[in-house]
């Protein structure tokens, strides 16, 4: 086969890249927001669906057991495909408009700078920190948590910035704080894009506030709840046409994007609505109802775990 290497990337560039529908199927090595002694291995099809549990996995399985290994005598060419990362920018430089209101952005010592910098540079008033790749993740772990986030609280606070956002290690995850150095749940920032976009269908997770799809209703949006994890979502978000999907990790999922998750793309859409609507982003996520949500977990053993969830 030909194998077209894209050297490092961003898993949002990679998304974009792979659901061109250009190739058979594609792997993005990253451990994603774990930390440094982790790695791992994205699997997707030739559209950019997950190849997962459920989703063919178990056949790749199937194969790996049962393969011979003999020389087939087909040849294949490695391609250095580094260049194929600009297709990307020059997809983002369509939607970025100019902001002066001075933005924190924190890479966390991942590979977010890659692409995005360039297309916000010159464009959008913002300050860099922990833009300098480095797989020992010096300032904090990649994981973009609150505990992770008060060097990012910190520096917004101190330099008057209207926005801050976190990329995680492989920059498909995007978090958004506030003026005051306050992180905004996922479920607030899909309100905030639904609100603007007033989208037909909207795609969200399990783990939402249970009144979210009633907020909506209340928008005249219709919307699909589905199943935890990006396999589920793109695949109900494919299925229905639907225009936005979310997690309230902060995943964020767009028509626009070819139904991958693109957190540059939800960077540059926030832009836009904070110019048009003139309003500094904790005053939209006040129109948020405050909901009650807590993450909390039970042990349960190993042989059981899949039977349970699947209950």
């Amino acid at each position: 086969m030909n194998v077209y290497d894209l050297n490092i990337v961003s898993t949002s560039t990679f998304n974009f890249l792979i659901s061109k529908g250009k190739f058979d199927f594609g792997l993005q090595v990253t451990a994603s927001h774990n930390p440094k002694e982790f790695n791992g291995i994205k699997v997707y099809d030739g559209l950019g669906n997950t190849i997962g549990i459920g989703f063919g996995l178990e056949k790749i399985e199937e194969i790996f057991k049962t393969i011979n290994h003999e020389n087939k005598n087909k040849n294949g060419k490695y391609i250095d495909a580094l260049e194929m990362k600009n297709l990307h920018k020059k997809f983002l430089e369509n939607f970025v408009e100019r902001f002066d209101q001075k933005i924190c952005i924190d890479y966390s010592s991942g590979c977010g700078s890659i692409v995005f910098s360039d297309v916000i540079k010159n464009r959008i008033n913002v300050v860099e920190i922990n833009k300098e790749i480095d797989g020992n993740f010096p300032s904090h772990p990649p994981e973009p948590s609150e505990e992770n986030l008060k060097e990012l609280s910190k520096f917004i606070r101190e330099n008057n910035c209207s926005l801050g956002v976190a990329f995680d290690g492989d920059a498909d995850r995007i978090v958004f704080l506030d003026e005051n150095g306050k992180a905004i749940r996922g479920d607030k920032i899909l309100y905030i894009f639904s609100k603007f976009l007033k989208p037909k269908k909207v795609v969200y997770e399990v783990s939402f506030p249970p009144l979210f799809g009633n907020i909506l209703k209340r928008l005249g949006i219709k919307y699909v709840e589905s199943k935890v994890g990006r396999v589920y979502i793109i695949n109900e978000m494919r299925k229905t046409n639907a225009d936005i999907g979310g997690e309230i990790s902060s995943h964020f999922y767009f028509k626009t994007t070819n139904f991958m998750e693109d957190a540059f793309y939800a960077f540059l859409l926030m832009i836009k609505i904070l110019k048009k609507e003139g309003k500094k982003i904790s005053e939209l996520s006040e129109e948020y109802p405050e909901l009650p949500h807590e993450n909390f977990k039970i042990s349960v053993p190993e042989e059981r775990k899949y039977q349970i969830v699947e209950a």
